[in-house]
């Protein structure tokens, strides 16, 4: 059985949940005033963090594609 799928599960489940946080971050500061060059900042790392997301499951996906040898 090949661990590479399973590593990156756990990897993209920590890294879902970094975002949600990010997000949820974000949300709370949008109540308070906050500073507008902070929160494009963190809208910035909330977007790569996603494209970052979006590439392991790609990459999950396609190894658990592949034919067993």
């Amino acid at each position: 059985m090949n661990v590479e799928p399973e590593r990156l599960d756990q990897k993209i489940a920590d890294l879902q949940t970094q975002v949600q946080d990010m997000r949820r971050r974000i949300g709370d500061r949008a109540d308070s005033p906050t500073d507008a060059a902070e929160v494009s900042s963190l809208l910035t790392e909330v977007e790569e963090q996603e494209a970052i997301l979006a590439a392991l499951t790609a990459r999950r996906d396609e190894i658990k594609e592949r034919p067993l040898r």
